[in-house]
Parts: C-alpha cells; structure tokens; sequence
C-alpha cells in the first residue's frame, strides 16, 4: 500500500503507547537494540505506563509489511530513526534505504518533535537529511551513557509536544465564540449532545448558532461524532426525531480547551471557587 493511500485512508489516532525504532537489522546492530535502544524506551512512563519498545523485521517478507510499518510510523508515540552507516564505498557513509525510507515517512506525516534520529558513525550525511537534527550517541562503547541519553532525548520531545499542544489550546481558546463555549460546557456537563432538530422554521432559525457552533467544533476536533444504534420509535417518521441517531461528544482536546477557559477566567482560583459555590450553586445569600 502506498503512503499517500495509507494516511488517506486511515486516521492516525489514537496513539499507541509504543516507541517505534527504524534501524537495520544487521546483526551488529542487535547489541545497541537489546541494550540500549529497547531499555531507553521501556523505561520511559507515559502516565502510569511505560512505552513498548516495537520494530517492525524487514527479514520477514510479507504483503503486509509495508502496512506495519505506515501504521506503527502512524500510531506509534515516539519515532526514534537510527541511521547509522551500514558501510562505507568509494570512501562515502553507506546508509539503510529502508530505515531512510521510513525516517522520510515519518517526516511528512509526524510532528518534527516526535521524530528522533540517532548515528554512531562520522561519516558525511546525505543533502537531504544534513540540515535535520541527528543526535551522535557511542551505544557499542558506552551503553549505559547511549541509554541514558535515547530516554533524556524521549522525554525532551514528549515535553516539546506538550508545549505545542499548550499554544494549539491557547489558540483554540482565543477564537470560541459564545455559542461554541456553551456547546462544548453542555456536552461535558451532560455526556453528550444532539444536533439542534429543524423540522420547522422556528427550529431553523433558532438553532442556526448552535448548528455553526457544532461544526465549528467538530472542525477543531473538540467534538467528536458517534452513531447510535436505530429503535423503532426512532426509525418512526411520525416521531420526527431523527437527529437524536447521532450525538456528539467531547473530545479531549474539547475538555482542554475548557479547562483552558476555565482557568483563564479563574475558575480555579480558591476566591472564585467561593463565588460560585455562593452564587451559582448556594442561595447567593
């Protein structure tokens, strides 16, 4: 399958919790895969579980390979390329076109910071791949200190990530408007939400806000859709209802942004908390 279809075809999320490595699999390299490679991912948490080191062996031929690869390279939380020189000709690095092959995938398709390169070699870098970030590591010489460094690297680039994701927050906070902030309130507090039913003009007219608002939000990824299983009351023509066989619900990015908004209006702050409780929730006495 080709990548362009692959990617099409199949969303990328969500994330798996595996460190996927491109690497050759020439047996000299199983040293720096057993011992330090494998060993830096496990040790890495992401909540309360650890990453799984996985690489997919190009040795065993089947139709489905390249499939494996596009969607470990999809879903996998870290992509750690080890391009290392598999030899040398003329006096020029020779390096794996299969783990290249993948490092390019992974750069189309993955966040700069999710992509991690690795070389013990000093040999000259292809034009391509000169002006990108490799990192030179000694897993033969120095194990520990390679491994050491492989999960500092995994952990910078988790943190690197989370920044990014903090500005797309910030951003999507910046530009939600009043209807889409009361959509995505009444889906956290309710579960779920429906799309507004227009079987009138009155209906129309009074739901246009909240119609533009559930798009907008579903464009951004904070709401998600989800089909619900037809009853006969619902298939009933006579009932009208037909918008209540598909819901919405909040995403994770949808409760980040709220919680964004929240704290931008101090919801958080112990003084607010007491204001709400008195004026929202109490007598306001």
């Amino acid at each position: 399958m080709y990548p362009a279809t692959y990617f099409c075809l199949f969303p990328a999320f969500p994330r798996d919790l595996r460190g996927f490595v491109a690497m050759s699999f020439d047996p000299r390299f199983d040293a720096r895969w057993n011992n330090v490679l494998s060993r830096a991912i496990s040790a890495v948490s992401v909540g309360d579980t650890r990453l799984t080191p996985h690489r997919v062996d190009l040795r065993i031929a089947s139709d489905s390979i390249l499939t494996e690869i596009l969607d470990s390279i999809a879903r996998c939380r870290i992509f750690i390329g080890d391009i290392t020189a598999i030899g040398e000709l003329h006096g020029k690095a020779i390096r794996n076109a299969n783990v290249l092959y993948e490092v390019g995938i992974a750069h189309a398709v993955r966040q700069p910071e999710e992509v991690i390169l690795l070389r013990s070699d000093d040999g000259a870098l292809g034009f391509d791949i000169a002006n990108v970030r490799v990192h030179r590591y000694d897993p033969d010489g120095s194990p520990e200190a390679a491994t050491r460094f492989v999960g500092e690297k995994i952990i910078q680039a988790f943190n690197e990530v989370d920044q990014k994701k903090a500005l797309g927050v910030r951003r999507a906070v910046e530009v939600l408007d009043y209807s889409a902030w009361m959509v995505l309130a009444e889906g956290n507090n309710a579960g779920a939400i429906n799309y507004p039913a227009i079987r009138t003009m009155g209906q129309v007219l009074g739901g246009i806000a909240r119609t533009a608002a559930i798009s907008k939000l579903l464009e951004m990824s904070a709401l998600k859709a989800e089909f619900v299983r037809p009853t006969e009351e619902l298939l009933k023509l006579d009932v009208g209802n037909a918008e209540e066989l598909i819901k919405y619900r909040v995403t994770p990015f949808g409760m980040a942004i709220l919680e964004a908004a929240a704290q931008e209006q101090g919801f958080f702050d112990p003084q607010m908390r007491q204001l709400l409780d008195k004026y929202v929730l109490g007598d306001g006495k």
